[in-house]
Order: C-alpha cells, then structure tokens, then sequence
C-alpha cells in the first residue's frame, strides 16, 4: 500500500516507478517504517496527517537534479517526526491534522545544493492557522536555496574551536 501511495503522490508511472523503489530502497529502515504509519493511519485508531501540498513537494524534489526523490523522503521523514513531537500534534484531540507543507515545495524546487536541502529540517517551525498548521522554513535558510555550496554553520563553529586548540 505505501509503495502505490508514494507512486501516486509523486505522480509515478512506467519508467518512473523504478525511482520510486529506487528511493524506498534507500531509506533506513526506521525512516520506511515512519513514512508506512504516515500513509496507513486512519484517522481512527491513530492519528492521520493530511499533507498539503505533498505532491508539489515531491514534484519539485524530482524535478530538481539538486534533491532528488530520496532526499525528500528524508526531510519529509525529519520534519514529520519534529511536527509529531511538537504540541500541535500531542495537544490535538481531533484525529486528523491538516499539515501545510507548501514552504518546503518551493524550497525543494529552488534548493541548488544538496546540504542546503538536507538541512531544512532544523530550519523549520510550525504556525496554526485557522485550521491547519503550516510548515514555515525560515527566511534565513529559504534565502540559502539559491547557493549552490554550503557549510552548516555548527561545522563551521567546530573548525573555528579546532583552530583555537591548536
């Protein structure tokens, strides 16, 4: 079932639906599990995400030779399980959260660097609106998307402190 929804979500068919097992392949096996309860919950028993945007998210990931299917996986994964220890999804009695997920489709369509990408979840908070809550990447990282190298400034503060050993 999940490897037909993420078919369906990324808008796979023919050939493309090799990159999908591609990129399902290459996951972790703790980030497979997380995605399978994201598609399978019911919004029953458990609680159900309703991802806007989700395919616009995927669509620039795939389309950008920067990111890539699998490295949307990831993030998704990350930002997910952030959003799942945050209080908007342990404090909600409702079974089901609408989850805004259009600021990080246009970063992963404009994202020129892999890292820069692959960092977004740290960069991310989340703002209720109305009736659903929104994944906001920050300005500062969102102005990142266009470098095309970049260096995590915890890396950087690292080297600084090495330098200061020696």
């Amino acid at each position: 079932f999940v490897f037909a929804r993420l078919a369906c979500l990324t808008r796979s068919h023919g050939p493309q639906l090799r990159q999908v097992e591609e990129a399902w392949k290459r996951l972790s096996h703790i980030e497979r599990e997380a995605l399978a309860d994201l598609m399978l919950a019911d919004g029953v028993a458990q609680q159900n995400l309703i991802l806007k945007f989700l395919p616009a998210f995927f669509a620039g990931a795939v389309n950008n030779p920067h990111v890539g299917l699998h490295s949307s996986l990831v993030v998704l994964v990350d930002v997910l399980e952030r959003l799942m220890a945050s209080a908007f999804a342990r404090t909600r009695s409702q079974k089901s959260l609408v989850v805004n997920v259009q600021s990080l489709a246009v970063f992963a369509e404009k994202a020129r660097c892999a890292s820069v990408f692959l960092a977004v979840p740290s960069y991310i908070s989340f703002h209720e609106k109305t009736s659903e809550v929104a994944v906001v990447v920050a300005t500062a990282h969102a102005q990142r998307a266009s470098q095309r190298t970049w260096a995590d400034q915890s890396a950087q503060e690292v080297a600084l402190m090495v330098r200061r050993l020696r």
